[in-house]
């Protein structure tokens, strides 16, 4: 499993440590996340992307837990697969361009401090794969307006993880 600067994976149940193997976590506790694009599809700054090993045709399941911020602004939340540092395909639609609503269960366009918790599955494309490994962005935009939070604190800490279920 890849591991990040910001989490300690020790004594985590299920989890390895120091390879890229089935399933990969990402636990932000180092700060909040501000979303302020309108373009469909950008990625979250400074969240490091999941990395786990894969073959066309596996079924991964990704899941995300964190809490949005109150705000009037919609935000869409979604996956994508990355290679060569670009997005190929979003786990929304499975294709190139992701759902105008991203992940539906993950979007919100709420005025209250939101959680959102939930897990969505995705099988594997051929083009999906770099090295034997699928590399995974979160991803988020709004509506409109200027800017939304994704709370990552030690309070409010982010999840956001991916498990190969072959």
């Amino acid at each position: 499993m890849t591991q990040h600067a910001d989490i300690d994976h020790t004594g985590l149940p299920g989890i390895s440590s120091g390879t890229s193997g089935g399933d990969d976590l990402e636990l932000r506790t180092a700060g909040d996340l501000t979303v302020s694009s309108t373009s469909a599809g950008a990625a979250i700054p400074t969240l490091p992307n999941l990395i786990v090993a894969a073959a066309t045709g596996d079924f991964l399941i990704i899941g995300l837990d964190c809490v949005m911020s109150a705000d009037s602004e919609s935000v869409r939340l979604d996956v994508a697969s990355i290679v060569a540092a670009a997005a190929v395909n979003y786990v929304s639609n499975g294709t190139g361009t992701p759902a105008t609503t991203g992940i539906p269960g993950w979007s919100r366009s709420v005025t209250t401090l939101e959680h959102i918790s939930g897990v969505i599955g995705y099988a594997v494309q051929a083009g999906d794969i770099s090295g034997g490994n699928v590399e995974l962005s979160l991803r988020a935009w709004l509506a409109s307006g200027t800017s939304r939070v994704v709370q990552a604190s030690s309070g409010a800490p982010l999840h956001f993880w991916v498990k190969n279920l072959l």
